[in-house]
């Protein structure tokens, strides 16, 4: 609606907008006809004293900080009139961004959670003006996140990669690794020693690796060449590989980050998981065909699984509680075999798991894994795994009395998330250490006490609660899962 006011003869023509949300710093311009933008006077915008003799409605563009521009018609002023428009509301501008770290850690914008590092994420270009971006990680100096792109016009958004090559590095917190002990400094220590020693060679990497490009696609190690990169980790890039022989069948090959290869820590740790992989053989894990060194470059050739992780899975079906029984059997199984071989996994977690076109369980990536008759390796004695689904002594830098009970209580995380779609715990790190501290799991509403028994058994804080073997854990669970214990609560949940 337009409200028309008259005024004296000397009074110079104003024009009046309403716009929401209120309070932005307005800017306003005459598109048509072509004038400069308008001076301000209070709440009120002047138009020039000798006001241009078009009679067609007027266009107006108004703008504010971070807002895109609206266009207003209004009907050509005359001398000493003040017009007032409607409502008009400003929509903010998005700016879809990727901030990368090392390590990763927790995008904040001023004091609200955004998501984590690496992923895309769209923003309100007035919020980003408003409060700081930082990175934030338990043990580690608040990053803050410089954004350039904030000048973006026009109705769709921009994106921008931070840094646009490379990551940005956090600093070590000195509270934070007093609280945790010298395991996480040394962590930071060797990625900061790392990131030295890598200098140039590591500046052009990543730039190859920001732009798409990928220099080992047609390389080859042994009889197989690399054909199509198929992910890739803080480690390792996994390729599918073709072999020269029609009669030989595709493989995956798992190839350790080049500047990585340099630190011997790292080179030892990828060396270990050859060894640990070869002495598996089960159904149910991914075999290992072979592996070793060519020039600088380490490499692991291991059965091509086709099909769906399991993490995919739970997020698009609600399992009914004999597909939990189908699927964390063998996995239960597997696991068992692994510890019979003296080799523990120390990073399971529904990621890690393959449900393969034919519905059989595959186990992968032993990149943490152990023999339990060997020298403990890690990073500097920092804490390794997953946090959601590490079991409490995994979060004590100092300990190395790991036993089979540790893949046990990941288990058992998995089992809950299985079960009721969500893990028992979540956080950021410093939530999740606490929780699987002191919080016991919330209750698993809808299933029968004695499945709930077995799990809280898996789940118990200290290992020696804990079940002594994975066979144990088999025998308390198969009435459990393929006795129709929760027939009432699967059909619950698939409503």
């Amino acid at each position: 609606m337009l409200c028309l006011n008259g005024a004296g003869a000397a009074e110079p023509a104003r024009v009046m907008f309403t716009v929401e949300p209120a309070g932005l710093e307005l800017e306003v311009r005459v598109s048509q006809p072509s004038l400069a933008g308008l001076t301000r006077q209070g709440n009120a915008f002047l138009l020039p004293d000798a006001l241009p003799g078009q009679k067609a409605p007027w266009e107006y563009r108004l703008a504010a900080p971070g807002y895109d521009w609206e266009t207003v018609r209004l009907p050509a002023p005359g001398p000493g009139t003040t017009r007032y428009s409607t409502a008009i509301h400003l929509r903010p501008l998005k700016l879809d961004l990727e901030v990368h770290s090392f390590p990763s850690a927790d995008l904040y914008l001023s004091d609200n959670f955004v998501g984590l590092s690496g992923s895309p994420h769209s923003l309100a270009v007035p919020d980003l003006l408003r409060g700081p971006l930082l990175l934030r990680r338990a043990g580690f100096q608040e990053q803050p996140v410089r954004v350039s792109n904030l000048g973006v016009r026009g109705r769709q958004s921009k994106f921008e990669r931070i840094p646009a090559s490379g990551r940005l590095w956090l600093m070590p917190s000195g509270w934070v690794l007093g609280l945790l002990g010298a395991g996480l400094a040394g962590l930071a220590g060797a990625a900061l020693g790392l990131a030295r020693r890598r200098g140039q060679k590591l500046e052009t990497l990543q730039t190859l690796e920001a732009s798409g490009q990928d220099f080992l696609l047609g390389s080859r190690l042994e009889e197989y060449r690399l054909v199509k990169r198929l992910g890739a980790g803080g480690m390792a890039t996994v390729y599918r590989a073709e072999p020269d022989s029609a009669h030989s069948d595709a493989v995956a090959c798992k190839v350790m980050r080049p500047e990585l290869a340099q630190d011997g820590e790292y080179r030892q740790r990828f060396l270990r998981e050859i060894q640990v992989c070869r002495a598996l053989d089960h159904p149910n894990i991914v075999r290992t065909y072979g592996g070793g060194s060519q020039g600088e470059l380490l490499y692991l050739l291991v059965e091509l699984v086709e099909g769906q992780p399991m993490d995919e899975l739970l997020k698009q079906e609600r399992l009914t509680l004999s597909r939990v029984g189908e699927l964390f059997l063998p996995l239960l199984r597997a696991m068992h075999y692994a510890h019979g071989k003296g080799v523990l996994h120390r990073d399971l977690k529904p990621a890690n798991v393959i449900v393969t076109r034919r519905g059989q369980i595959k186990v992968l990536d032993f990149g943490l894994a152990v023999q339990q008759d060997r020298t403990r390796i890690t990073v500097s004695g920092a804490a390794m795994g997953t946090p959601c689904y590490m079991p409490p002594e995994q979060f004590a830098l100092s300990k190395s009395d790991f036993d089979g009970r540790t893949d046990q209580y990941s288990l058992g995380v998995m089992l809950y998330e299985m079960l009721t779609g969500e893990p028992p715990f979540q956080g950021d790190f410093m939530q999740l250490a606490m929780a699987h501290y002191s919080s016991p799991p919330p209750p698993l509403a809808g299933f029968s006490p004695e499945l709930e028994a077995v799990l809280h058994r898996m789940l118990a804080k200290q290992a020696d609660q804990r079940y002594p073997d994975l066979g144990e854990v088999e025998l308390a669970l198969m009435p459990c899962l393929t006795g129709g214990a929760s027939a009432a609560g699967a059909a619950d949940r698939r409503g």
